[in-house]
């Protein structure tokens, strides 16, 4: 296989995935340094004026998530996309510890934590799946934001 005129050869891929794992585990260490694992505000619910409203296949709002603690990150592409859409760590813990309006994905197997600036969206088992910048935000997620504050 080739990319740009430069033979990939498998060892070469082996250290690009060594370097990504590297990546990831720095990344998720910047993330939790505080405190151990991410605890998620557990006992807290949103109040928010479109609790229950279905979006689409974007989701349905909840009052909380059943996931109380971020446990890992899937892959190699949810530091990909927080990179490329300029989201730090800082940003995915505020989304996740503040949210304004969570939704439960693909029947309960994800969530959406929003705020009016970061979307973080982990799985059922705790793991970091994708992060969006609000450059990303279509209509419909300006929608439930601010239907969420009606």
């Amino acid at each position: 296989m080739t990319n740009r005129g430069i033979k990939i050869t498998q060892d070469i891929k082996n250290q690009i995935q060594e370097i990504e794992d590297i990546i990831l585990n720095r990344w998720f260490q910047l993330l939790r340094s505080n405190s151990g694992y991410i605890k998620l505000p557990a006992n807290k619910n949103l109040e928010v004026a479109n609790l229950g409203k279905t979006y689409n296949s974007f989701g349905t709002v909840i009052q909380k998530s059943p996931v109380t603690q971020i446990n890992g990150i899937n892959d190699v592409h949810a530091i990909d996309r927080a990179i490329e859409r300029g989201v730090k760590p800082q940003s995915i813990l505020n989304t996740l510890r503040n949210p304004e309006v969570i939704l439960s994905q693909w029947n309960g197997q994800r969530f959406a934590f929003i705020t009016s600036k970061t979307t973080v969206i982990i799985d059922n088992n705790g793991n970091l799946v994708t992060v969006w910048s609000e450059n990303e935000y279509t209509d419909l997620l300006f929608k439930v934001l601010k239907e969420a504050k009606r």
